[in-house]
């Protein structure tokens, strides 16, 4: 049996920021609008559903961040060099397990993440989640920022993309 509380998730449709995107629709918000932001300790995924992937895949997506820089970070016996993280990733076993995907204009910012390591210790190194420790912090430059990713490897496949977000115990 796999139950799911919806009202534990934060992503939602929203127009907030929109008008960094030319104000056109909706995006998606891994957010608490009661806080005007995230809360600490949090780990949130938004899966697509599963998608054919043709000879020529690809996937665009406009993102936008603001969450803690990763500044400064470390933790004794760990390998954090971030914060707050988020990352995109892909299954290609119906989310049993997954890769990072990555953009070259658009690197992540660090390799471990204590946002994902706080919420399980897999993520740190030799840990079983450690390849997907990457993440992005801080706010885009630029507002919303190109994210676009060759999935020509994943050609003749079904795939779910996730874009996830983990925070840490504090400063959110």
């Amino acid at each position: 049996i796999s139950l799911l509380d919806l009202g534990a998730l934060a992503w939602h449709s929203t127009d907030l920021n929109g008008e960094a995107s030319g104000g056109e629709g909706n995006n998606f918000w891994a957010g608490d609008e009661d806080v005007g932001g995230y809360l600490d300790s949090w780990i949130q995924y938004l899966d697509t559903p599963s998608i054919y992937i043709g000879s020529d895949g690809n996937l665009s997506a406009n993102i936008f961040y603001a969450i803690e820089s990763p500044a400064g970070a470390s933790s004794p016996g760990s390998c954090t060099d971030g914060w707050d993280a988020a990352n995109i990733r892909i299954s290609t076993d119906g989310g049993a397990n997954w890769e990072l995907l990555e953009d070259s204009s658009n690197p992540y910012h660090f390799e471990c993440g204590y946002g994902w390591i706080w919420n399980d210790a897999e993520y740190e190194t030799g840990g079983s989640l450690n390849h997907l420790a990457s993440g992005w912090g801080g706010t885009t430059s630029n507002r919303w920022q190109d994210f676009d990713a060759d999935l020509s490897e994943y050609a003749g496949q079904d795939v779910i993309v996730r874009f996830a977000f983990g925070s840490d115990p504090a400063y959110s």
